[in-house]
């Protein structure tokens, strides 16, 4: 089949609707043939994905599509006109922005999901029984785009086990599988082909976790996990109540926040979000392009900061070793209970504020000595204010 026959016999199928709809998600589809096909795609790969006229009708159904009925009376047909039109307007954007929902992260690396309208599918359970997995790997399948986001939610139970409900739009495919599983060794890879949401349980044999996903948030909860590897690329990440060993993160855009939780060492690599930790542990490395870092009541040995734009606020408890922050613009605000560690803290455009009484001594005009002379604190702003109060 032809996309121009696909196309003859969606037209046939909408027959019964309004002329101003049908004409609307003819556009709709005639451009989702165009993007495609300027991606390279085939016209069966794209038909492949778009489904039957079955499953597009079943679809349109599902968002809440009304059937045109025949009267005789003509003020009833051109009220009945109107309110289908109405109630169709909300079509208008649907495929467009479903269309333009790559295009938008790749451009603004924003979420988009809550601009996209769609339903939910059935959910669907099941267990992977093989107990001497270790290792889950989980990403979007390499061929799917979403067209809106997906949730993840994850947290410890007694079997690997996941619940997954899927996100339709009028593109969606019927009888698509949504996720794929396959087991490699002691790895288990689960491959997620639709948006929606999924809950994802983690026994206590699983000792590492790996995710790459390209849009939606992530909540984790009450996990033990030996490694978190993070390769989100856009989406909020809220971690609480978890014990992980090496937590690492490379992300584009979202913000992450971390809750009464204990590391023993963690890596971020952000380009644009916010990074709050309360209640924390663990030796931190930050890299982080634009966006703002409160991290209160963290512990940790060695923690090291390089920020181009963003306020950086630490409240930092327990022993420390080294301490160094570099920003390039914004305030540095750092609180410590103890005076036997050394730091470098450099910024060149925003003020740079010690709020603890540190009993010190000048030794020249950037670098001081803290407590009983075993600690260094080295202070370098080029265009900003330095107060150790």
């Amino acid at each position: 089949m032809t996309k121009q026959e696909y196309l003859a016999q969606l037209k046939q199928a909408l027959s019964t609707y309004s002329p101003s709809f049908q004409q609307e998600i003819l556009d709709a589809f005639e451009s989702h043939f165009q993007e495609g096909l300027a991606q390279g795609r085939s016209e069966e790969e794209i038909m492949n994905d778009l489904g039957t006229i079955d499953d597009v009708l079943e679809n349109i159904h599902m968002m809440g599509g009304e059937k045109a009925q025949t009267s005789h009376n003509k003020d009833d047909y051109e009220t009945l006109k109107n309110g289908l039109d109405s109630a169709f307007n909300a079509f208008t954007s649907i495929a467009n922005k479903a269309l333009d929902q790559v295009k938008d992260y790749v451009s603004t690396n924003k979420k988009s999901d809550k601009d996209t309208p769609y339903y939910y599918g059935t959910s669907e359970t099941k267990t992977i029984e093989d107990t001497s997995i270790v290792a889950v790997y989980l990403r979007l399948h390499p061929t799917v785009k979403l067209f809106s986001s997906l949730d993840i939610e994850i947290q410890s139970g007694e079997s690997l086990s996941y619940t997954f409900t899927p996100a339709k739009t009028i593109f969606s495919r019927q009888g698509n599988q949504d996720v794929l599983v396959s087991i490699d060794g002691t790895t288990a890879t689960i491959e997620i082909c639709s948006a929606g949401k999924l809950a994802l349980v983690l026994p206590l044999h699983i000792k590492a976790l790996k995710t790459q996903l390209s849009i939606g948030d992530m909540n984790i909860d009450n996990i033990a996990l030996e490694e978190f590897h993070c390769e989100n690329k856009t989406g909020d990440i809220d971690i609480s109540n978890s014990d992980i060993i090496h937590a690492y993160f490379d992300m584009n855009a979202g913000d992450i926040d971390v809750d009464d939780s204990n590391f023993q060492d963690i890596t971020l690599h952000m380009s644009a979000g916010d990074i709050d930790f309360n209640n924390t542990t663990g030796n931190l490395q930050a890299k982080l392009t634009a966006g703002d870092i409160n991290i209160d009541h963290h512990a940790g040995e060695n923690i090291s900061i390089l920020a181009t734009a963003g306020d950086i606020d630490l409240d930092l408890v327990g022993h420390i070793q080294n301490l160094e922050i570099n920003a390039t613009a914004g305030d540095i605000d750092v609180t410590t209970d103890n005076t036997d560690y050394t730091a470098t803290i450099s910024s060149k455009l925003g003020d740079i504020h010690f709020d603890h009484a540190l009993p010190y001594q000048t030794l020249d005009r950037n670098s001081y000595l803290i407590g009983n002379g075993s600690g260094k604190i080295f202070i370098q702003a080029k265009a900003g204010d330095i107060s150790l109060d």
